[in-house]
């Protein structure tokens, strides 16, 4: 078997090739460590824009806050009415959503009484034990009919007006719309029209009117 002789020249690209690939392997371990460090700059530099941003949030929030109370105590009559009035809206606004998204979403008895303790904080001593908002869950068996027919009632939106601001209270007319199954079958859906007393100063609903049905009947998709 004839023995193959490395010429100088074979050497020369032989040595050549080694260098480039050495050269590859160290500039993809740097490119790998640049991009590893860019990665950590970036979760380092998103870090501090989060938190920099709620600073700025809060810091606005405070001064919304602050410029709603100067305005509310204003000595001027029209700026301190015209505030209050703002303020008692989204104010009833908020907890009239709060209170009939809660109370017409359950699908047990126990969830429905349930309901009742969780929006008890906006309605005063009246309205709670009213049964216009938690009418008696009881059939004539005296048994629960939401448990018999597996009752399942769903929220599904809500829509405000608010009156004139009189003393502490503010009159708002809120129109509620919900689903409702029966035995895990589509019942249909039931659209109703409430009118509310909201207490500025108490920040509780304290009066709630027989509520008109507007419609009930088949789901419009």
């Amino acid at each position: 078997m004839k023995k193959y002789y490395w010429s100088h020249k074979d050497r020369q690209w032989i040595i050549a090739l080694s260098a480039i690939i050495v050269l590859l392997w160290v500039i993809l371990i740097a490119k790998g460590s640049i991009v590893s460090r860019y990665h950590r700059q970036s979760a380092s530099l998103q870090e501090a824009t989060t938190v920099l941003s709620n600073q700025i949030i809060q810091k606005q929030n405070k001064l919304n806050y602050q410029a709603q109370e100067n305005a509310v105590n204003s000595k001027k009559p029209s700026v301190r009415n015209s505030s209050r009035q703002l303020t008692a809206t989204v104010e009833a606004q908020n907890i009239a959503k709060k209170v009939f998204s809660t109370i017409t979403t359950y699908s047990s008895q126990a969830q429905y009484k349930q309901n009742q303790k969780k929006v008890a904080k906006y309605l005063d001593k009246k309205v709670q034990k009213s049964k216009i908002l938690f009418a008696s869950d009881k059939d004539t068996t005296g048994d629960s009919y939401i448990n018999t027919a597996k009752v399942h009632s769903s929220f599904v939106s809500i829509n405000t007006s608010a009156g004139m601001l009189d003393g502490d209270n503010l009159p708002i007319m809120v129109k509620v719309v919900y689903d409702t199954r029966v035995f895990n079958k589509d019942a249909g859906q039931t659209q109703q029209i409430f009118m509310l007393t909201y207490n500025y100063k108490q920040k509780k609903i304290t009066d709630v009117q027989k509520p008109v049905i507007l419609y009930q009947g088949a789901i419009n998709n």
